[in-house]
């Protein structure tokens, strides 16, 4: 994990390599969005996060019952870039903490830096879990619905909690080098 943690470290400082993380990560982020859009367009309103976050099989299992009638074509596209976009934020959150803590190449190896890769994990245990929720329906399993909610839940407030404590740190060390 060291080498891999100075690679980006080094990337963070060199400003064509930032541009591209950062370009890769808008650009999958918005391609994320106008699928789930056009998934939503197809199902009455409901789309890969309301998957992610419905807690109750019975509203799982209606929204992907709306999404197989509508084909699940796209759904199953959409995972397939959700399988990289994980990645490509893990790494542009490292590089926006990086920016925002480091001081030194040394200073990459502090456990926070390894808390993207583990958003990351719990992304690729959900979309495990999806797939396989989907290839073996109409068989239910509410509990796995449940827990996969859960790992979804834990998921985006690890990603937003870390996100916003990046973006406060990073303003904070501005603001003390201009004094």
């Amino acid at each position: 994990m060291k080498p891999l943690f100075k690679t980006i470290y080094h990337w963070s400082l060199d400003k064509k390599q930032t541009r591209n993380v950062f370009a890769a990560f808008i650009l999958f982020t918005i391609v994320l969005h106008f699928m789930d859009t056009m998934i939503r367009l197809n199902t009455g309103g409901w789309g890969i996060v309301d998957m992610q976050l419905s807690f109750k099989a019975e509203k799982f299992y209606m929204i992907l019952e709306k999404m197989r009638i509508s084909g699940l074509g796209l759904v199953f596209m959409s995972f397939a870039i959700d399988f990289i976009y994980p990645i490509i934020y893990a790494v542009a959150l490292i590089m926006l903490m990086m920016k925002a803590i480091t001081e030194s190449e040394n200073d990459v190896l502090n456990w926070k830096f390894k808390i993207p890769f583990f958003i990351a994990g719990l992304d690729y245990v959900e979309n495990i879990s999806h797939l396989s929720l989907i290839k073996l329906s109409p068989q239910q399993f509410p509990d796995v619905v449940l827990v996969t909610s859960w790992i979804a839940s834990i998921k985006w407030s690890f990603a937003i909690l870390l996100l916003l404590w990046s973006i406060i740190s990073y303003s904070l060390k501005k603001m003390d080098a201009q004094k």
